[in-house]
């Protein structure tokens, strides 16, 4: 019965919600059962205009979610991590990732089209090459 759940840019904000009531959530046992299911979770390109917490930074719930065994996969571009109008979309993923390691957690990251400029384009193909 396990599953993946898999946001993509604005929409990662729905996984990063979850990570924040994990803590919580787990007390409840009907929806830890429903997050023992969880056998991965993918960022796609996350981002959004909001001026920070594209990513989730904080040491406190990466860990708590480190520790759950959830593989975790995070995919960008150029187009969010290296966009020069919105500069801590890059610097919160570094940190995710970062954090992640830190605590041991199955991260996989991957930058795609670096070679190439930032482009909605490829934003959006990301879909594909994940």
């Amino acid at each position: 019965n396990s599953f993946t759940l898999i946001g993509f840019s604005k929409g990662c904000v729905v996984l990063n919600q979850l990570l924040h009531e994990l803590k919580e959530a787990k007390k409840d046992k009907d929806i830890d059962a429903f997050i023992q299911n969880i056998k991965a979770m993918y960022w796609l390109d996350g981002g959004h205009s909001g001026g920070s917490n594209t990513w989730v930074t904080y040491p406190h719930v990466l860990k708590e979610f480190s520790q759950t065994g959830i593989s975790v996969n995070a995919h960008v571009t150029p187009y969010q991590v290296f966009d020069t109008m919105r500069t801590w979309i890059g610097k919160e993923h570094k940190r995710f990732v970062q954090l992640l390691e830190e605590f041991g957690a199955n991260i996989n990251s991957q930058l795609h089209f670096a070679d190439e400029a930032p482009s909605l384009e490829n934003h959006f193909k990301v879909h594909e090459v994940f």
